[in-house]
């Protein structure tokens, strides 16, 4: 599967459909389609089946789950012009099997950004962590990763130290999407939803000492949604193409 099925047209032609809604100020939080506005997914499909993504565009499902959820979740400043920035970032004929993958080992292991630091090498939570990181590496089966996904719920519920205790159900969450598989596409996305949603309010939280109504709260848990923005754009834009546009 290629990105805009190998085909320039497509991609300007979503462009300027999200550009005209962006223009009459048509892209909104809240709600799929209804009376010509729309959310990020809704303004891109005109309906709320993330699944044409893959028909229609060649971006594979996860993906739009996860546009979806930094669209509800990003300033709303910047929301407007998500959806535009995330086609965009996409290249016509780039294979997005691998951006998933590559984008939760960062949200789990990145010395700077995973939620591994929150947590001491040699405990439960920090090698259930490395298991669903490594197994997203090497390649896994549904029951591996299923497992995996047990295992890092187990210990996160067994640790006293809050971050360790968020970092292993955030893990938990990740295992959880491709233990799934895809006849559970709904299970996928509301893992997907859980991760990225637990991994941004344990920043506003780690913060503010759990203090959601705190200013500063806000904050960090909005400095987590654009870094999580940041970061897919950025697997997005590097993703290399290696075939004939049409």
């Amino acid at each position: 599967m290629l990105a805009y099925h190998n085909d320039p047209q497509l991609k300007q032609q979503i462009l300027q459909q999200l550009q005209r809604h962006y223009d009459a100020d048509e892209i909104v939080k809240g709600q799929y389609w209804q009376d010509g506005k729309g959310c990020a997914v809704g303004c891109t499909l005109h309906t709320d089946q993330h699944k044409e993504y893959e028909t229609r565009f060649g971006i594979p499902v996860r993906l739009a789950h996860l546009e979806d959820i930094i669209f509800e979740r990003l300033p709303n400043n910047l929301a407007k012009n998500w959806p535009i920035r995330f086609m965009s970032a996409i290249q016509v004929g780039a294979d997005l099997s691998t951006i998933w993958r590559d984008f939760v080992i960062w949200l789990l292991i990145d010395p700077v950004d995973g939620v591994i630091q929150y947590t001491t090498p040699g405990t439960e939570v920090y090698h259930a962590i490395m298991q669903v990181a490594q197994l997203y590496q090497d390649g896994h089966t549904q029951q591996q990763m299923r497992d995996a996904g047990f295992a890092a719920a187990s210990a996160a519920s067994e640790s006293y130290i809050a971050g360790a205790n968020a970092a292993g159900y955030i893990a938990a969450n990740i295992a959880h999407v491709a233990g799934a598989g895809a006849e559970y596409v709904y299970a996928a996305a509301h893992a997907t939803r859980n991760a990225v949603r637990n991994y941004s309010a344990y920043a506003g939280a780690h913060a503010t000492r759990y203090n959601e109504n705190d200013d500063i709260y806000k904050h960090a848990r909005n400095v987590a949604y654009i870094k999580i923005s940041n970061k897919l754009i950025e697997l997005l834009q590097k993703q290399e193409v290696t075939h004939d546009h049409k």
